[in-house]
């Protein structure tokens, strides 16, 4: 019994090796802009932080994925709307995301917009902002900074 247990939890165990599944590729970006002004990257850090600036502190910004690219890395967020069930005052707010990408390293971010807790996001990522890759790096850059 002992045994069939073993032969059990190692069969478990060798469905969980590298190679054994496939991983889905990055999401493939659309064409165009994500809103403008919206997306930018404070780049003045260690690493870059994505800031979305937004008209009401009810919405809420959340890192999908980051994706190996030519020379960059290619980050995918997404911009939940304010809950409508509840009331926010109109005040300009700042949501920020830590990447873990260095300030040494390009950076550009893919950004969509989804309700507040939608889990099957049906937008497409559009291209947001984009950083160079360098110690000197500083301040915010917009995607139209470029």
């Amino acid at each position: 019994m002992v045994r069939a247990g073993l032969i059990g939890l190692g069969l478990a165990a060798a469905g969980t090796l590298p190679g054994c599944y496939s991983q889905p590729g990055p999401p493939e970006p659309a064409e165009g802009q994500f809103e403008q002004g919206v997306i930018s990257i404070d780049s003045t850090g260690r690493e870059h932080v994505i800031v979305a600036r937004v008209g009401s502190p009810g919405y809420s910004l959340t890192m999908d994925s980051t994706w190996e690219a030519y020379r960059r890395k290619h980050v995918f967020v997404t911009l939940h709307d304010p809950d409508p069930r509840f009331s926010y005052p109109q005040v300009v707010v700042d949501l920020r995301v830590l990447t873990q990408v260095s300030t040494r390293e390009a950076i550009t971010v893919f950004a969509r917009r989804a309700g507040r807790d939608e889990e099957d996001i049906e937008a497409p990522y559009q291209e947001a902002a984009a950083a160079p890759g360098s110690a000197a790096t500083s301040g915010v850059t917009p995607a139209e900074g470029r």
